[in-house]
């Protein structure tokens, strides 16, 4: 399989060590290397050349898309053998996305009448006597129909 080398090249610009990105794609650190010296790339600092057309990078709007754009990026690297260090801090960035998405507000969805009752925020005499009203309701709906 060869080796991406558009996204390891983007990932090194970006400021990533050329022994993790060894770590993460599979191959030698010295490849990296000899490519990045080759082709004149800038540690830490993203170039782009007037000849490459740039993609616009579309933003993710809601929290949970931001939190599921992360955790696809962080699980890639979950997959590699890495330092007890560098499996901590994904670890607790991985943590830190999932309780975005849990946080995240979620939207409520409708009923066929657009009537929607969060029970989670009412209480139990309330939901009881929702319930009550909602099997008379039936009962008579029955009767009619």
């Amino acid at each position: 399989m060869a080796a991406d080398w558009q996204a390891i090249r983007a990932e090194y610009e970006q400021g990533a060590s050329q022994a993790s990105l060894a770590r993460c794609y599979g191959i030698s650190q010295q490849a990296i290397s000899k490519r990045a010296k080759r082709e004149e790339w800038m540690h830490g600092k993203a170039v782009v050349s007037p000849l490459q057309p740039t993609t616009p990078m579309l933003v993710p709007t809601s929290v949970e898309s931001i939190a599921n754009l992360g955790i696809a990026g962080l699980g890639r690297h979950l997959a590699t053998e890495l330092p007890l260090r560098d499996h901590m801090l994904l670890s607790q960035s991985l943590t830190q996305y999932v309780k975005a998405k849990q946080l995240a507000p979620q939207e409520e969805e409708e009923q066929e009448d657009g009537l929607f009752i969060p029970l989670g925020r009412i209480s139990p005499e309330t939901r009881l006597e929702i319930r009550r009203l909602l099997a008379r309701d039936a009962e008579e709906r029955e009767q009619v129909g």
